[in-house]
């Protein structure tokens, strides 16, 4: 068994969005739930003659944002949990 690819890409400044649309209309957007903010961090992707692959993501600072309620006040705010 070889290694037949190997990548590795260091994540500097690297921001991640999540979001989720609940129609299947074109015209609704998207919302979002949470961002990812990945400021140290290192992917590594390696593919075997094997047909294995091995994803890693080694991360030594990452910001996790709740942006649900983004731009709406506390009170709306609802927990769950």
């Amino acid at each position: 068994m070889y290694i037949g690819l190997s990548i590795c890409l260091d994540l500097d400044g690297v921001e991640v969005e999540l979001l989720v649309s609940h129609g299947n209309g074109a015209l609704e957007l998207p919302v979002s739930l949470a961002r990812f903010d990945f400021q140290r961090s290192q992917l590594k992707f390696e593919s075997r003659s094997d047909g294995s692959k091995d994803i890693d993501l080694v991360s030594h600072e990452i910001t996790l944002s709740d942006t649900r309620y983004q731009g709406t006040t506390q009170l709306h705010w609802r927990t769950v949990y």
